[in-house]
């Protein structure tokens, strides 16, 4: 049986914050741990601080793993510019 409405869970992924604002970027899969039937994942934020300035995200189908430097894999969903943070996390 399939559900007829949208069911809404949260996860909060807890990284160690070391501080040092050196990396350049995140990448990560995310996969569901059952076999029911899901349409589609949401990610609805993601919170740094740092130098920051321009941030960009993007998307790709399956796995990042091997397309690291494969542009045409990617599609970009967010492009923004934003101020130094270096003590409050920006979302």
């Amino acid at each position: 049986a399939v559900a007829d409405e949208l069911v809404h869970e949260n996860f909060t992924c807890d990284t160690r914050d070391h501080e040092d604002h050196t990396f350049c970027g995140i990448m990560f899969d995310l996969a569901c741990e059952t076999e029911r039937p899901v349409e589609y994942i949401e990610i609805s934020s993601v919170h740094v601080r740092g130098a920051l300035g321009p941030m960009t995200v993007w998307t790709t189908p399956g796995s990042f793993s091997g397309k690291h430097e494969t542009e045409e894999a990617w599609t970009k969903v967010y492009s923004e510019t934003h101020a130094r943070s270096h003590n409050e996390l920006v979302e």
